[in-house]
């Protein structure tokens, strides 16, 4: 009698993939609790004896993510040691930028600095310019806190070339705009610090397009931080009640 039943050989693999991504999905939620239950479920996905090697790495990574987005940046750093992802490897790539980005939260901006040196000599954009130009502004920021300012504007100037090709990332080109700027403020060269407050001064209107009103402050504190210490400056931006980008301020105060 012929056997009913199909061989092990034959049967589809059991797969943790789906499973993997919804958590990681809800891990991004905005919810604390959801984002705790999402951790949750990855640990216990990781201990699962079916997870390969490949699910393991996955895991592994996106717990790094939850720790990060709860500001527990010292147990991002211990959970990314476990991960040894191949050099060359997009993993390997993100597994430098996770490693910097906690430094620079923890501000250890020196050792940050270092680590996007990695990512960036490895090419970390894995041939995707938008992924590239993240990663440069985030490295233009860890540049410039570590004091490496020509640095900070090299890198920063390279995110703008790439972002300039993607007619859908406005609010990251305009971001590094201004992260330029704020660079360029610190350059003994008086036509960089020029150029610096012309791209603030030109900047708040497309800020306003965009609905980035914290990011227009950010421009007006940027700029009245820096120029008073400057001979002989002028006052190139309104204030803020007066620019023509901010709506007009209340007559009266909101109720309580």
């Amino acid at each position: 009698m012929a056997n009913r039943h199909t061989p092990n050989a034959q049967l589809p693999q059991y797969s943790l993939d789906q499973e993997i991504i919804n958590a990681g999905l809800e891990s991004l939620e905005h919810d604390r609790q959801r984002r705790d239950r999402a951790e949750a479920k990855l640990l216990q996905l990781r201990a699962d004896r079916r997870a390969t090697a490949n699910d393991c790495l996955n895991i592994d990574m996106t717990l790094v993510g939850c720790a990060q987005r709860r500001g527990d940046h010292r147990t991002a750093l211990r959970r990314l040691t476990r991960i040894n992802p191949r050099a060359g490897t997009d993993a390997y790539a993100l597994k430098l930028q996770l490693k910097a980005t906690s430094n620079y939260q923890l501000g250890r901006y020196a050792q940050a600095a270092r680590a996007f040196d990695q990512v960036l000599s490895a090419d970390a954009g894995g041939g995707q310019d938008l992924t590239l130009a993240m990663r440069m502004m985030e490295a233009g920021r860890a540049f410039f806190m570590a004091d490496r300012w020509g640095d900070a504007i090299r890198v920063t100037q390279h995110a703008i070339e790439l972002l300039e090709g993607q007619p859908r990332e406005q609010e990251h080109l305009v971001r590094a705009k201004s992260n330029l700027a704020a660079f360029m403020l610190t350059s003994e060269d008086p036509s960089e610090v020029e150029r610096a407050v012309e791209t603030l001064e030109a900047l708040p209107d497309a800020k306003f397009e965009l609905g980035d009103i914290p990011g227009i402050a950010t421009n007006f504190s940027t700029s009245t931080t820096h120029l008073p210490a400057q001979p002989n400056h002028q006052q190139p931006i309104a204030p803020p009640r007066q620019h023509p980008s901010l709506p007009p301020p209340p007559r009266h105060p909101p109720p309580r």
